[in-house]
């Protein structure tokens, strides 16, 4: 297995992974603050789902320079998804409902574009049957990983804004780690912002008390 597709199967779990933290993430924060657990959960990952579907249909319309789209797509994933959880708790009233569904459609949507953009660059190193079977099972452990961290570790231990800003992080610093192997030729352009994404909301991930950026949990 070459080290392009390592780097390919690697992302594709991990993504799956920060995917479904945000969107446990979400979840969690609409039954808090909205009441009414089952019907929140509900709408919530109902509208994920969609969003996604949307997403993926978006990501019929990339045909060139797919690995730099997957890039610019997980950086805005990155900023969005970091954003969304301490964003909502800064929000009051009625705003913070609506507020809370456009995070979901838009952490969907970036989630549903990314995914199949993966699997079309996997389609290039492997056969397509292989393709679709690998990368499947990479989304799987991914989503088996993050089940099992978010609910023992993460909030817990880091709270919900900690949890999306840290998620956000990864996902920063997957962008920055596929610019370096498979877009040699860009280290110095989105490699940078990449790095200084992730770096930035690594920092506020340790320093969100001290710096009083958003409430504790």
């Amino acid at each position: 297995m070459t080290l392009r597709r390592r780097v390919l199967l690697a992302n594709i779990s991990l993504v799956a992974a920060c995917a479904l933290i945000y969107e446990l993430s979400l979840s969690t924060l609409a039954s808090f603050t909205l009441g009414d657990a089952v019907r929140e959960f509900s709408i919530t990952l109902g509208l994920y789902l969609f969003a996604m579907g949307l997403g993926a249909l978006a990501s019929q319309r990339i045909h060139k320079n797919l690995v730099r789209a997957y890039v610019v797509c997980e950086l805005a994933l990155a900023l969005t998804g970091a954003a969304s959880v301490p964003v909502v708790m800064q929000v009051g009233g009625s705003a913070q409902h609506a507020l809370l569904y456009a995070f979901i459609v838009a952490v969907g949507a970036l989630v549903g574009v990314e995914l199949p953009l993966l699997m079309r660059l996997q389609k290039e190193e492997a056969s397509a049957d292989d393709a679709v079977s690998t990368s499947l099972a990479s989304d799987y452990a991914g989503s088996l990983i993050a089940s099992i961290l978010f609910p023992l570790i993460a909030v817990p231990v880091l709270g919900l804004v900690r949890t999306a800003l840290l998620t956000g992080a990864v996902n920063a610093a997957l962008a920055a780690a596929v610019c370096f192997v498979l877009l040699p030729r860009e280290r110095g352009g989105l490699a940078v912002p990449a790095c200084v994404v992730s770096v930035a909301l690594l920092g506020l991930t340790i320093g969100t008390d001290a710096l009083h950026f958003v409430p504790s949990e």
